[in-house]
This record gives structure tokens, sequence and C-alpha cells, in this order.
């Protein structure tokens, strides 16, 4: 008998709040579920009276300094317990505080992606896909020395422009005090301390020459330090010109493409946050959804032919005259209006929707917005509203993130962004990140985040 007791918590006599003398044995090792209408005492059981005597137990088996870290209940109102254990109560509550928070904010895997992203991605253009880089001087110059050759006369340059309050013969003033004596004029290059015949006027822009110089190995640190000089003085622009050739490289310190001249910002983790206004879509504001005209609103059956009224905007005879031009667009442009708008392709229905430069249609969505905004009556105030609804930013495609955060790519040049990361299953992204193939210095600048 007592062996069988002592694998019980018997509880005898539980008055604690709406319990009324309740008697209850309970089995360890086993799991129990409580269960009853709202207000017949399961709280009051479990963490009233259960919890609260196993707590106080435990607490008072302490010294008397480690129970003042300790939160202490109340002895429960209750004739007896036996065979309770130290407790542990876990309470329930919604982390989520914002309609922004997703399942990778709660859990913080998210926080480590953008760090991921910010110490190891690498930019790429989203016009050509050509990886985008800042220059720096040492790289500028083993460029250089790769381009010309060992033995090349060459010139490093920086850009100023003169201005109507800083003309050409102050610039030079200027230039020939900080110790910069030349500049070219066309291809040559001319002194900054002798009247120029032809001076450029306001707003021109002037080479000026940081350093003059014959490329070899043992002029590399001097050219790499005219370089960082230039990139100084000339606001992050530089070049490097074979004086012989007239062939030139130019350098900048900026997230610039080369081919497209868009420019992009440096990876860091606030530009991955679409809670921070640095990284959240401009359109919809880091939500990824925007109330717009729904196009499932606007063709509510894709079985209907555009004559038989698919359109839902223009199936009333309000708009007849609409619906007659939509059918002398269709039939100028080759679309059938016969046929179930399911089976029309994909142009032709950006057509029906989109078109904004036909002289004489207009397509529904532009149609709707321009209603919208000049309501000739208050009916059509009220008409506009049936077709909003949330639906998918066109801007982001529903990533949360501007487009310089979804230039960022992990694992080379064809690696993925951020936005493409967090739309796989957590088996998928973990397949991922174990492919990585990384450099011993990238894996420096990972540092502990892969593990974690």
């Amino acid at each position: 008998m007592a062996e069988q007791r002592a694998e019980l918590i018997t509880i005898r006599g539980a008055r604690q709040h709406n319990l009324r003398g309740l008697d209850l044995d309970i089995p360890k090792g086993r799991l129990t579920v409580i269960s009853g209408v709202s207000g017949s005492g399961k709280s009051s059981l479990a963490f009233d009276t259960l919890y609260a005597e196993g707590q106080r137990a435990y607490v008072e088996s302490l010294s008397t300094y480690a129970r003042q870290f300790l939160e202490q209940l109340e002895r429960p109102d209750v004739d007896s317990i036996d065979g309770i254990q130290p407790a542990i109560a876990i309470r329930q509550h919604n982390p989520v505080r914002s309609s922004r928070s997703t399942v990778g904010t709660a859990t913080e895997v998210y926080d480590y992606l953008r760090l991921l992203f910010a110490r190891l991605g690498e930019v790429h253009c989203l016009e050509c896909g050509n990886r985008v880089h800042p220059d720096s001087p040492d790289s500028a110059s083993l460029d250089a020395l790769a381009a010309f050759g060992e033995g090349a006369r060459v010139a490093v340059l920086f850009p100023v422009r003169t201005t109507a309050t800083l003309p050409f013969d102050d610039l030079a003033q200027r230039l020939v005090a900080q110790g910069y004596l030349r500049a070219l004029d066309g291809k040559e290059p001319r002194s900054l301390e002798d009247a120029w015949p032809d001076p450029p006027g306001a707003g021109a822009r002037i080479e000026v020459v940081a350093d003059r110089l014959k490329l070899g190995e043992s002029a590399r640190i001097r050219l790499t330090e005219a370089i960082e000089s230039a990139f100084h003085a000339g606001e992050g622009d530089a070049a490097v010109l074979d004086l012989d050739r007239g062939v030139r490289l130019d350098f900048n310190d900026r997230y610039e493409c080369s081919v497209d001249a868009r420019h992009y910002e440096a990876p860091t983790p606030q530009l991955f946050s679409f809670n921070n206004p640095q990284g959240a879509c401009p359109a919809c504001n880091g939500f990824g959804q925007r109330l717009e005209f729904d196009e499932r609103r606007i063709l509510p059956d894709l079985d209907k032919s555009l004559a038989a009224g698919a359109i839902r905007v223009w199936a009333s005879e309000s708009w007849k005259a609409e619906q007659k031009l939509l059918v002398e667009f269709c039939a100028r442009r080759g679309i059938p209006v016969d046929r179930p708008v399911r089976k029309l392709s994909t142009a032709q229905r950006a057509l029906l929707l989109e078109t904004v430069d036909d002289e004489a249609f207009m397509g529904v969505l532009p149609w709707l917005e321009h209603m919208r905004e000049h309501p000739e009556r208050e009916s059509h105030r009220f008409f506009v509203r049936r077709y909003l609804g949330r639906v998918q930013c066109r801007v982001c495609a529903g990533s949360r993130l501007r487009d310089e955060a979804r230039a960022v790519r992990l694992g080379g040049d064809r690696g993925l962004d951020i936005a493409a990361l967090c739309a796989m299953g957590l088996p998928g992204l973990e397949d991922f990140l174990a492919r990585l193939d990384l450099e011993s210095s990238q894996q420096a600048r990972a540092g502990d985040i892969l593990e974690e």
C-alpha cells in the first residue's frame, strides 16, 4: 500500500478558489490532462494548488539566502498534499507583438540570416547580373598593374568640378595650396600654376593629377597611396591613366555597377530588416501586402469569356460604353472575346488589366485608379471599394524588402537572396547553409553564425 502511494500525488480537501473539498490521486510518470468547462477550477487545481505547493516546498528546503532570489507563493487552501515534487509551470503567451512578425523573427533565425548576409553577402546588379563591389586602393593598384604592365607611365587622377561660386582660377589656387600641381587639359597634363588659354567654365569636370609614376613592383606602395589620396580628394572616384597609350581605368569606392551605373547599398544587418526603413520595401512599408485592386475580384469567374462579361467591373448596363471599347480594343490587338479568360495568355490578360498607352482604351486597373482619384459622383467611391483587397505587393513580390536588399546573394554567382532563403522550409535552409563553400577568410568573417 505504501509503495502504491509513493507512485501517486495525493490531494485531500482542496478548497483553493472555486474548488470545493476536492479529493484526487494523480499518478506520477504519466501525462495527466485536466479538462473542464470555464470556471470549473482547472487553473486553481493545476497552478494555485499543485504548482504552488510544489514550488513552496522546494523553496523552503533552500537556505534563507537563496530564498530571497526566488518567487515564494502562498500555501494553498488544502487539507493535505502527499508525494508532491519540485514543480515547473510553463505559461502560454503570444510572443508576436507586431503584424510584421514571422516565424523567422520570433525564433531569431532571421536575425542570424541578416548577420550572415551582412558579413558574407555579395551584391549583384539587378539589371545585368554582374557582381558589384567597391574598389579599394589595394585592389585598384593590382588592377592597374595587371592592365598596363610594369614600366608603363601612368597618372593617378581624381575629378573635381568648378561652380558658379568657385571658378577655375580660384579652384586651381586651392588645389595648388593642397599640393596638387597638375590637371588634364584634354589628354595632356598641364600646370595649375600657369594661366590656361581656355579655362573650363562653371560646372566643368576637371581631372586633377594626384601623382605620376612608372609602374613596377617597387612602386606598388606609392601607387596604392596615390589612389587612396585620389579617392579621398575625388569623393570616392579615381582613375589611372596610361600616358603613352591614352587608356584609362576608372575606379570608385561605392557599390555601383560598372555597366548600368546603378547604385547599391553596402550590406548591413539593417538593410535586410523589413522592420527598418533602410530595408523595408518603400511601396508596402515592409508588410508584403498592399490595399490595391484585386484581380480576383475584377475577374471572379475565369471560365467566362470577355463577351459574356468576365470583367465584372464593366458587366452591368451602366458601363456598356466601356464594354464596347473593350471589345474594339480586343479586335485591334487580336484578343479573342469568345474564349474563356482562363485560356488567354498572360500577356493578353496583362493588356486587359494594365494598358495605358492606347488612344481609345484604358486597362481595368488604371481605369479604376482614375475613378478612385477623380470620382465624378459619391457612388463611384463605393463602387471602386468593391474591387479593393489585400494583395501581394507587386514591387517586392511579397518579400517585404527593398530592391537593394534583394540584390545581395549568398553562395556566389548562383547563390540566393535572403527572400529566397526565407521562402524555404527549415530542412531546405539547413541543406543550403551546409553546402556553402566558404574560403578561410569568409569562415573567419562568419564566426559562429553558421553554427548557431
